[in-house]
């Protein structure tokens, strides 16, 4: 079987909505008189701050900034990417701002005698008096030492009302370029409107002289170092073309060029006949080694082709060749012994031997060739190296030559063109570089800038406003206190049985329980009825017969409630209302009783009788009182005496109604919840925390209490919203 819905474990809540409007809006209506206020309050401090401070007046000057004039013959200055770029416009804003264009600004003026800017009006006096005293933060902490100002010498305090003027200077002035165009504006805000125009006109004029006397310095500044730094380079090409000279002087150089061609032609030259004498060298020593090979043997030397080409070997070869012809005519037509033939072959002899004579002369003479041409090698071999020695130290006087003519021509090219720029560079040059001319020159104004009073105080508003709704936000998500019927129920997922008003105007002589008797068209009383009703609903067979009311913590309405229900129900049952907080009974003050009426704990202990110690009201309700106070009362609740006593009472009675103690001041209502059959329970709207609430639950159902319901007491109708637009019945009785 399913238990029953106050028997089940607290489930956790449910996830909130990101953004409840509804609730948002029950809140900030709620809290919507001190949001009201906050605001108020403000604003009124706004205006009285924006009333006492002082005009100010600002005048504005309009400047035209135009990109320096470019000349077309100079490529680099049409190409600059400074033209016209934002980078260029941004730093005229900030030189505008420049703190050398202040100083003179303020040297100009003199502002550093004029008490708005010299520090003589202290900023002190834009406040009232009294406001004056409440921001002196020193008055409210005496025990700090004196601050004792060291003594200043005269250029230190030239030096600090210098830079108090500048600093104050800075704060007045606003530089703000028009967007789209080449105009800035310069604002100055003063209290003096005169003066006010008369600095941003000042500061027009002194930033277009200041870039032409910076053109005129930077010009100043190229000639100085244009004029050494011709002079350097001068001394430069002079060292370079003496060390030149010098240099010509020693190796005895006329032209380096021409010589180096004519030892060129000349190595060539010999190099041509340094091969055809080692041609002919190996020709010549080929023919020796065969020579050599021969032995002197005739038949072999004349095979020797060299031999063969010498002149008197070939006329010698023609003699022995005509010989031997002759002999050989002679020897067919006359014989071998006749006497011709004796002289043809003679004759044929000599001719032989002159033929192998003339081959040995002719070997011993190619022999001789032979060392000649050696010799002829070696002495072309010589001149064809000193000619390459004689090229390679041109070559290397080339190079140095070469070297120090360039440096030269290097130092007279620097030097020409540093001529040429010391002559471009003059003074009275050009001042093109910056184009600026004031547009719309500053005059007095005749309306104060400053304070913009309906600004203020519309702005301090809408400040406040801000705040008061930023707080009412923050109290409302800090807050841990039970707001509404729903909030509840989604709490702890018990059903609220009712609703009960605020009752103002009450005081010892007349108790919540005089009020519910005497006016029973109220609210209140309506609400109780409620409640009631709902618990007649929720329990139709009336099997429910001992009631618990409790709460979390003390001053939450419990005790008035109890009576007020006890009442209400007396009118249908017998209701007999025992006041079970025995540590801070209450219930006295609702009925009126003698302040030795005997109760409770009396019965318990034994010193009166049970139907002495009962309290009749005219109503028919009966009321059974704490009595005198008990050292232990958790030791009296768990004795089996007050067990027998429930028992006999609810015997004697329809409904019995236990007024207990909260769950956080002990253990008192748990035990009591042992002899009940349901509790209710009671929640003050805006005071008990949502974990009190919880944590009580979680205790009286851990000890098998079943809470029936929970009732919500001492509601604000008219502060909480979400119960005037809730609970009709709070503005009046229905019917």
């Amino acid at each position: 079987m399913q238990p029953p819905v106050s028997d089940r474990p607290l489930p956790p809540p449910p996830e909130p909505d990101l953004i409840d409007l509804p609730e948002l809006w029950r809140t900030l209506s709620r809290y919507r008189w001190g949001i009201v206020s906050i605001t108020v309050l403000v604003a009124l401090c706004a205006a009285l701050v924006a009333f006492s401070l002082p005009k100010i007046y600002r005048a504005s000057a309009t400047v035209l900034i135009e990109p320096r004039a470019k000349n077309v013959v100079q490529v680099d200055e049409v190409y600059d990417p400074g033209f016209g770029t934002s980078e260029y416009y941004f730093t005229q804003y900030e030189i505008l701002r420049s703190r050398e264009l202040a100083e003179q600004v303020v040297e100009r003026l003199r502002l550093t005698e004029v008490a708005e800017f010299n520090g003589a009006l202290e900023e002190e006096s834009l406040l009232p008096e009294g406001l004056r005293a409440l921001t002196d933060w020193r008055q409210w902490l005496p025990f700090l030492p004196e601050e004792e100002e060291a003594e200043l010498s005269d250029e230190q305090a030239l030096r600090l009302l210098r830079e108090t003027t500048l600093g104050r200077f800075s704060d007045a002035l606003t530089v703000l370029p028009v967007p789209r165009t080449q105009l800035v504006r310069i604002y100055f805000d003063s209290r003096d409107p005169e003066l006010a125009a008369q600095v941003s006109n000042t500061l027009a004029d002194v930033f277009i002289e200041s870039a032409l006397q910076s053109k005129l310095d930077a010009s100043r500044k190229a000639t100085e170092w244009l004029t050494q730094k011709l002079e350097d380079i001068r001394l430069q090409l002079e060292a370079s073309e003496k060390k030149l000279q010098t240099y010509r002087e020693q190796q005895q150089l006329v032209n380096v060029g021409g010589s180096r061609t004519l030892v060129e032609t000349e190595l060539v030259e010999n190099a041509r006949r340094l091969r055809e004498a080692q041609e002919r060298a190996g020709e010549l020593q080929n023919a020796y080694s065969r020579i050599q090979q021969a032995g002197g043997d005739p038949r072999r030397l004349q095979e020797i082709t060299a031999l063969q080409l010498d002149p008197l070997v070939q006329a010698a070869s023609r003699d022995l060749i005509q010989a031997q012809e002759a002999a050989r005519q002679l020897e067919e037509r006359y014989g071998a012994k006749h006497p011709q033939m004796v002289t043809a072959n003679a004759r044929l002899d000599t001719a032989r031997k002159a033929y192998q004579e003339q081959l040995r002369i002719a070997s011993q003479g190619l022999r001789n060739q032979l060392e000649v041409a050696r010799d002829n090698v070696r002495s072309l071999s010589a001149r064809v190296e000193q000619g390459r020695s004689q090229v390679r130290g041109l070559d290397k006087q080339g190079y140095e030559l070469g070297v120090l003519e360039r440096d030269v021509q290097t130092n007279r090219e620097l030097y020409d063109l540093f001529l040429s720029r010391f002559k471009e560079t003059d003074t009275s040059g050009d001042y093109d570089g910056l184009q600026a001319r004031v547009v719309d020159p500053a005059v007095p104004p005749l309306i104060a800038a400053e304070p913009q009073k309906k600004r203020i105080v519309l702005l301090s508003a809408l400040a406040g406003l801000a705040f008061a709704l930023l707080l009412t936000l923050l109290r409302h998500l800090l807050s841990e206190t039970v707001k509404s019927p729903e909030e509840l129920e989604q709490l702890v997922q018990l059903p609220v049985f009712g609703v009960l008003p605020k009752v103002g105007g009450l005081t010892l002589r007349r108790s919540l329980s005089s009020y519910f008797s005497e006016q029973p068209r109220t609210p209140y009383a309506e609400g109780i009825r409620s409640v009631r009703a709902s618990l007649q609903l929720a329990d139709p067979e009336r099997r429910l017969r001992r009631l618990l009311l409790t709460s979390s913590v003390p001053r939450e309405g419990k005790s008035s409630l109890a009576s007020t229900l006890a009442l209400s129900l007396a009118g249908q049952e017998r209701v007999l209302l025992i006041e079970a907080d025995l540590r801070r009974p209450s219930l006295r003050r609702e009925f009126g009783w003698p302040a030795q009426q005997p109760g409770l704990s009396d019965v318990l202990a034994g010193k009166t009788e049970l139907a002495a110690a009962l309290y009749a009201h005219p109503s028919g309700l009966t009321v059974l009182a704490a009595g005198s106070r008990h050292p232990n009362p958790a030791e009296l609740l768990s004795d089996p005496a007050f067990a027998r006593l429930i028992q006999q009472l609810a015997q004697d009675y329809d409904r019995l109604l236990f007024d207990c103690p909260p769950c956080q001041a002990g253990a008192d209502a748990q035990l009591l919840s042992q002899h009940a059959d349901a509790a209710l329970f009671v929640v003050r709207s805006d005071q008990t925390s949502r974990r009190a609430v919880k944590q009580s639950l979680r205790q009286l159902q851990a000890h098998g209490a079943r809470v029936l319901g929970l009732l919500i007491n001492q509601v604000d109708v008219r502060r909480n919203p979400y119960y005037r637009d809730g609970y009709s019945y709070a503005y009046g009785y229905y019917g």
